[in-house]
């Protein structure tokens, strides 16, 4: 269902659709590490893969231990989801 924003000088219509069902091969391949974090809210088949890669690239940035720790936090959360998913 198409929304809009609707002022004076402007008008703009979009469309609100759920990132799990695009295909993310694109963000999983890009070099920004941006895309790689977000299509972690894909639906992603190897997470642990993404996982791994963003590790790899993360290792690069100044302030890696802080980043590192958070990036392992939300895999442990996200694993945790996907085995209660399964249950």
């Amino acid at each position: 269902t198409p929304s809009y924003i609707k002022s004076t000088n402007l008008e703009y219509t979009y469309e609100v659709k759920d990132i799990r069902e695009f295909d993310c091969r694109v963000l999983l391949e890009s070099d920004d590490i941006a895309d790689n974090i977000i299509a972690i809210l894909c639906n992603v088949k190897d997470i642990d893969k993404l996982f791994k890669k963003l590790q790899q690239k993360l290792y690069n940035i100044e302030e890696k231990k802080r980043v590192i720790h958070y990036i392992l936090k939300v895999k442990k959360k996200v694993l945790k989801k996907e085995n209660l998913k399964e249950s």
